[in-house]
């Protein structure tokens, strides 16, 4: 009934011809490429191009908070070595404020879709993407967001138009998805396996795989079955301004404050920190603080002293707050390399995660079960032994400036890039 209605819907609102006819024109169809500036495509020819895809869809404020901290990041080191496209339905005032000084600044070109983009046919958005590679003619394309929604459509953009795709895969969306129903009906089960075999496909044929962890490279690795093609790429902190709070001490007996910053969804591990934050209700040694752009519906559980809910928080404003925290519950049950994690690290954060999350443990890493049961005894032995936090914190620090620090991650994005424009 649901796929009737928007069948309907997309026909009597959207599409009064077929979408062949409606971009036919390539000079309309140019117009609706011009940059929001109101230059045109062709610039630098000088240079070659790199499309990037996504977001399709748009949830504020979660993905004001993910493009105005992603997409600068994977821009900013191909700049330099390319002529970038920027191509989604939202409008960068919508995506975030700070995309607007990107594009001026830069030669950057920020393209909007039709804003029914996200409703066409697989064969209606085949039509709109060719005519879109035709006229930019980009020697790369990359989905910026996830795989089963922009990343397949940009994998078989490029086999059909002989363009080299850079996969960018920042976790198992399938398995997160999976998590999400607990008591999957015949059609979910459906639909579950219907995105794995679009995300399989993507995987299998797309010329490189940018991954965001030494697991999800595993992963990828036995999905491909070779190591070929395969990059790790993490957007990096700045660890100059993500840094610990100036004569932070540890030692002191005053509460300990332990953050969960994300969304509030079953995969990032909620039913765990939500029993924790009941186990220690009772704790004057323990101060929770939420950060999320989405509420809890049962808010009378949370009626407590050492729960401070600070809903969205602008990404420039979490440096700040995070130098007032002195631990991270990281208790997603799938995960990349969680950017909240790496930024936490660099402002001196020990980390409680699923040891399966990140397999390997980092300095300032304490690794736990899928159950609250770890992750509250992790959190009592650090209550208990401030030396233990200090020395983690120490650790964590020194580790982000040496591995994640973003300036390093953008020399490795660079060169990736360029050895794919050379082939």
């Amino acid at each position: 009934m649901w796929r009737l209605f928007i069948a309907v819907f997309r026909r009597l609102f959207f599409f009064k011809s077929t979408t062949s006819e409606r971009f036919a024109d390539k000079e309309d169809f140019g117009t609706l490429l011009n940059k929001q500036t109101g230059q045109k495509v062709d610039v630098d020819t000088s240079k070659p191009k790199i499309l990037l895809t996504g977001p399709y869809h748009f949830k504020k404020p979660m993905w004001s908070i993910r493009a105005s901290a992603t997409i600068p990041d994977l821009i900013a080191p191909l700049n330099d070595i390319a002529e970038v496209h920027l191509l989604t339905p939202i409008p960068n005032s919508d995506i975030a404020p700070s995309l607007n000084k990107l594009v001026e600044e830069n030669n950057i070109y920020h393209h909007l879709l039709p804003p029914s983009f996200n409703l066409m046919s697989m064969s209606e958005k085949n039509v709109v993407l060719d005519s879109i590679v035709e006229l930019i003619k980009p020697s790369v394309i990359m989905n910026t967001f996830g795989v089963i929604m922009s990343g397949f459509d940009t994998v078989i953009c490029a086999k059909r138009n002989g363009i080299k795709s850079v996969l960018r895969v920042p976790g198992n969306e399938v398995r997160a998805h999976k998590k999400m129903i607990s008591n999957p009906s015949d059609k979910e089960i459906s639909q579950n396996n219907f995105y794995s075999r679009k995300v399989d496909f993507a995987i299998s044929n797309a010329d490189k795989v940018m991954v965001m962890s030494k697991n999800e490279a595993l992963r990828i690795i036995g999905k491909r079955q070779s190591d070929e093609g395969v990059f790790l790429q993490i957007r990096g902190v700045d660890t100059d301004v993500f840094r610990p709070k100036a004569n932070k001490n540890m030692y002191k007996k005053d509460p300990i404050n332990v953050g969960f910053i994300g969304r509030l969804t079953l995969e990032k591990g909620t039913d765990i920190f939500l029993e924790m934050i009941d186990r220690f209700a009772n704790n004057p040694n323990v101060i929770f603080h939420i950060i999320s752009p989405e509420t809890i519906k049962d808010k009378a559980r949370f009626k407590n002293k050492n729960l401070i809910w600070h809903g969205f928080l602008e990404h420039e404003k979490m440096p700040m707050l995070m130098k007032e925290l002195d631990v991270l519950i990281l208790p997603s049950y799938t995960e990349g390399l969680s950017q909240s994690m790496v930024e936490a690290m660099s402002c001196g954060l020990p980390v409680l995660l699923q040891a399966h999350v990140h397999s390997e443990c980092l300095p300032g890493m304490i690794h736990c079960s899928g159950d609250a049961e770890t992750f509250v005894e992790a959190l009592n032995e650090l209550v208990s032994d401030r030396e233990k936090l200090t020395r983690l914190s120490v650790a964590a620090r020194q580790y982000a400036i040496n591995h994640f620090d973003k300036k390093i991650w953008a020399d490795k994005m660079t060169e990736a890039f360029q050895q794919l424009l050379k082939e």
